[in-house]
């Protein structure tokens, strides 16, 4: 990201424009599915502000901000499988948000006011920011083609709300307390909607690692409506870590709680490996699984995903993806092609 390098600056102002142009092919036509990928076309811009002191950062500011449209809703009507919904919610509510053409939606991701506090290393931090759980908030998957486990886990990526972070001696944490109802515009929560969750985990190094946890009553949004008026008690516990060796970066997650009454559990794995004597490329590849009932057969999310990543300069990427849903609780497998040029720059 282009923020790197500016820490011991007086006070510092950025102001990113943002484009994503994104297109999928699936084997089967007529049978376009909603997607993991929260990256459809679309248009924004992101304000960073630092403010800096003889002492170091006092203030961060972040607020980035898009209009995304992508395909149809009406062919994303039998979108059950990759919906990642660990629960039983209303098919009926799904159809009519399906339903019906496309307009651009409003989408916030980082809106937050992030504070030095009196005791060096601490902070806190309010408004609408990642959840400090798995490797998520480690990752800019804001744009990837590849995602993590966050949706499946936690339900949502962000949410609104407040937490502490900082550094201690051997540890870096955060902790936070959110309102439960994830992305969606309207900051409200419903049916007594709350989200705690924590992180701790070891500096920014070759090797990283992180132990998570995460308990509330959450809700989940499609396209800022919520698919049902009742929200689901989930319970994580999880392990995440990546591994840098020469050109290789190695990425594991593995988290198991509870959805309601079931027991479920899943994992990802990623290998990504930059070409030494052309480092604008990088193959990536992934497999995600994830067991939605494990008291019952046949109840798990399977995917394998191959990338490639190719690094024009420094505000353009092409990115392009070959996904095969190996097995799908929901619905049926297919093998999904998706295309993407990412622009972002001051």
């Amino acid at each position: 990201m282009p923020r790197s390098g500016v820490r011991n600056q007086k006070g510092q102002s950025f102001f990113y424009q943002e484009y994503i142009f994104a297109t999928e092919y699936l084997t089967e036509e007529g049978d376009l599915k909603l997607k993991n990928n929260p990256s459809p076309t679309s248009i924004g811009f992101e304000y960073y502000r630092i403010f800096s002191g003889d002492y170091g950062d006092w203030l961060t500011l972040d607020f980035q901000f898009r209009l995304a449209h992508s395909h149809l809703k009406k062919p994303l009507r039998n979108a059950y499988a990759n919906c990642n919904l660990n629960y039983d919610f209303d098919h009926t509510k799904l159809e009519d948000i399906l339903t019906g053409n496309m307009v651009f939606i409003p989408e916030i991701h980082n809106a937050y006011a992030r504070i030095r506090l009196p005791a060096g290393g601490h902070y806190f931090k309010a408004g609408h920011f990642d959840i400090p759980f798995g490797l998520e908030p480690l990752l800019d998957t804001h744009p990837t083609l590849l995602q993590t486990q966050a949706i499946k886990n936690v339900g949502f990526k962000r949410d609104w709300g407040i937490a502490f972070n900082g550094f201690l001696p051997h540890f870096d944490y955060e902790l936070s307390a959110t309102i439960g109802s994830g992305d969606a515009v309207k900051i409200w929560r419903k049916d007594g909607s709350f989200l705690v969750a924590g992180r701790i985990g070891s500096p920014e190094s070759t090797f990283q690692y992180g132990l998570s946890m995460l308990y509330g009553e959450v809700l989940q949004a499609i396209y800022d409506d919520f698919l049902s008026n009742n929200s689901v008690l989930r319970k994580r516990v999880g392990l995440d870590g990546q591994y840098q060796y020469k050109a290789l970066l190695f990425k594991g997650e593995l988290a198991f709680g509870q959805d309601e009454d079931r027991d479920v559990l899943g994992t990802f794995l990623e290998l990504d490996y930059t070409i030494p004597s052309f480092q604008k490329l990088q193959l990536e590849s992934q497999i995600k699984y994830f067991i939605n009932d494990l008291n019952k057969s046949k109840s798990d999310d399977t995917t394998l995903t191959f990338g490639v990543s190719y690094k024009l300069n420094e505000a353009i990427t092409l990115r392009t993806a070959w996904e095969q849903d190996i097995n799908l609780r929901y619905g049926k497998e297919d093998t999904v092609f998706s295309l993407q040029l990412y622009y972002y720059a001051q």
